[in-house]
């Protein structure tokens, strides 16, 4: 028993961490973006998923996994995610495998703590969609592409064969996994004539049982012009890359460690740089599985824009295995190499987030709006494909009702398209209204001129509160006739007010304010109102920071030329800030005004409401 447990400890131990650190804000973390989608259709018959499938842009393994998955675990955004957390495990142990069985004890302890703090699988394992998936089934691929091609055995032939043909059902661009090993199955043809040849014959198995497929494939690839994303540039280029590192700075000490392990590895035969269990071979596997999943994208996404960090996750494999066993093959102490990986370990540890942040939070935002719906109100949301997300926290029951959905939303006055279906808000009498509660998410690809904002404007309706958070914003606007000062209610615990400022590059900063957490007691929501003039097109913002220690906790700017209906050249404009819980309470709340750019903006009567 002693044995087993010092022989599989750290396994062990990295099943546990793996599962602590994916696992840790499960509970809090609100479904957004695609994910939405993919638990709403998930949740159908498969029998009315077909059709569905051969339509969409995406492959449909995912989603038969998840429908299956729900079916045992209930629809909720917490098993939704378990699903993803549970694959992206499952890479970590496979991934603990490969290196164990291919590589040294050294390079697994090292790969394995590289993965476990990577940002950009820990962001991934809790996401409603393919990619944990991706990754997983990616390692499985290499595992038995190694031992296929060193061994040559009949069970790996028609393994490989599986594995990679489940990759294609994930997503299409996996195909460049089958790219690498092509090319890297060369290197090992002296070593094992046969293990080649039965590689190639798994994986001409694997495209001919595509071909089926291809043309559903080929049908639903996106175009660029009909698809929201743009082909990339050398800029997105590197935003990506930035991304799958972990960060800038991360991207920079990595890309020094693969300059540097190659510059040694030419150099090896001469100067004896590596151990004698170095193989060149390997190295080369991970550079091409790092680098050329990356470039092939980049080049592709030039005639169909398909370029965004998470289609090329899985290269993270290449680079931390690259890093991992360059550092344990090193032709030194076992202590030295210790000391070596120990900077790029703490830069790691620093650098990681538990937590990562999402473009929405639903699962925040939607009581808010419920709190304030009221008899005579209505909720429009743009953009209208968002309504999934937003039924899945406002009412369960309508989202699982998927074939009427829309219509019980309706009858709850919440509505989802300006015009030309059923449920559209074009067909309300809005003279019976007296409030609307414009939600937006995504907006600026469906409404990127604020036209809906306009609309309402001109109905007689003004706005008198913005809350934003990232990429989600609702706004609340009422007629014309009745009086957006709210915070002259009894909910009002506390009005502070600022002097009046112009702002501008000289004088960015002004009408502010600062107060600490633990000062503001039972307050939930700072409401803001301000006077505020200047020409329409300016870059000046409403800012919201909570701030310990120098270090920014949140960060919240709703851009001032979002909140003026410009009917004016003096308006007065309203923002809202939700204070979260968990927050230090030695943390400071700062409120202020902030005009980066060259036109002026002069804010007058800001006052900040304090409401519990």
């Amino acid at each position: 028993m002693i044995l087993r447990l010092k022989k599989y400890g750290f396994l062990f131990a990295l099943i546990a961490a793996t599962i602590l650190c994916r696992a840790w804000n499960l509970g809090s973390e609100s479904i957004y973006g695609d994910e939405g989608y993919s638990i709403y259709y998930s949740q159908q018959h498969l029998s009315e998923l077909v059709p569905f499938f051969l339509k969409d842009q995406n492959p449909p393994l995912h989603m038969v996994l998840l429908h299956f998955w729900m079916k045992l675990f209930g629809v909720s955004d917490v098993s939704a995610k378990a699903m993803s957390v549970f694959f992206s495990v499952l890479a970590a142990i496979v991934l603990y495998a490969f290196s164990r069985k291919h590589l040294n004890k050294a390079a697994t302890i090292l790969v394995s703590l590289l993965f476990l703090l990577s940002n950009a699988q820990q962001f991934y394992a809790t996401e409603v969609r393919t990619y944990a998936l991706i990754q997983f089934l990616c390692i499985c691929s290499f595992y038995v592409f190694f031992r296929l091609i060193k061994s040559a055995g009949k069970s790996d032939l028609f393994l490989l064969l599986i594995i990679n043909l489940l990759l294609l059902f994930s997503h299409y661009l996996s195909v460049f996994i089958f790219v690498v090993q092509f090319l890297c199955c060369f290197f090992f043809l002296k070593q094992n004539k046969k293990g080649v040849v039965f590689y190639f014959v798994s994986q001409a198995l694997a495209l001919i049982a595509f071909i089926p497929w291809l043309r559903i494939m080929l049908g639903n690839i996106p175009k660029t012009g009909s698809f929201w994303n743009q082909a990339p540039g050398l800029d997105e280029l590197r935003w990506h890359i930035h991304i799958i590192n972990g960060n800038e700075g991360l991207f920079y000490v990595f890309s020094a460690i693969v300059i540097c392990s190659l510059i040694i590895s030419l150099l090896n035969k001469k100067f004896h740089f590596y151990s004698e269990e170095f193989q060149w071979k390997y190295y080369v596997v991970f550079l091409l599985l790092y680098i050329l999943p990356v470039l092939l994208d980049f080049i592709v996404a030039q005639y169909t824009p398909v370029f965004l960090s998470r289609y090329i996750l899985y290269s993270t494999f290449g680079l931390f295995l690259l890093v991992a066993y360059t550092i344990s093959c090193l032709n030194t102490t076992p202590i030295l190499k210790a000391i070596t990986f120990v900077p790029l370990l703490y830069l790691l540890i620093v650098s990681f987030e538990v937590k990562q942040e999402r473009e929405d939070n639903w699962k925040a935002l939607v009581p808010m709006i419920k709190a304030e719906q009221s008899s005579h109100s209505v909720i429009f949301i743009s953009a209208s494909y968002k309504y999934k997300e937003f039924a899945f926290y406002y009412d369960r029951d309508a989202f699982k009702d998927y074939t009427k959905t829309l219509e019980r939303l309706a009858a709850k006055r919440v509505y989802c398209s300006p015009k030309d279906d059923p449920f559209s808000w074009d067909k309300l009498n809005l003279d019976t209204i007296s409030k609307i509660i414009y939600v937006q998410s995504h907006s600026q690809f469906q409404d990127p001129e604020g036209k809906i904002r306009e609309d309402i404007i001109s109905h007689g309706f003004k706005r008198c509160d913005l809350y934003q958070e990232k990429n989600g914003a609702y706004s609340v606007f009422i007629r014309d006739s009745m009086d957006c000062q709210q915070f002259a209610s009894s909910e009002a615990d506390t009005l502070m007010c600022a002097p009046s400022a112009t702002i501008n590059q000289g004088n960015p900063f002004g009408a502010g304010y600062t107060v600490k957490l633990k000062d503001l007691k039972t307050t939930e929501k700072i409401m803001v109102s301000a006077l505020v003039s200047g020409e329409k097109e300016n870059e000046s913002r409403l800012v919201f920071s909570v701030e310990r220690k120098d270090k920014v906790l949140i960060r919240q700017e709703i851009p001032l030329a979002e909140s003026r209906a410009y009917r004016q050249a003096k308006e007065k404009i309203y923002g809202s800030f939700v204070i979260p819980s968990g927050l230090s309470p030695d943390a400071e709340l700062k409120i202020y005004f902030w005009n980066p750019g060259t036109v002026d903006v002069k804010v007058e009567e800001a006052c900040y409401v304090m409401r519990r």
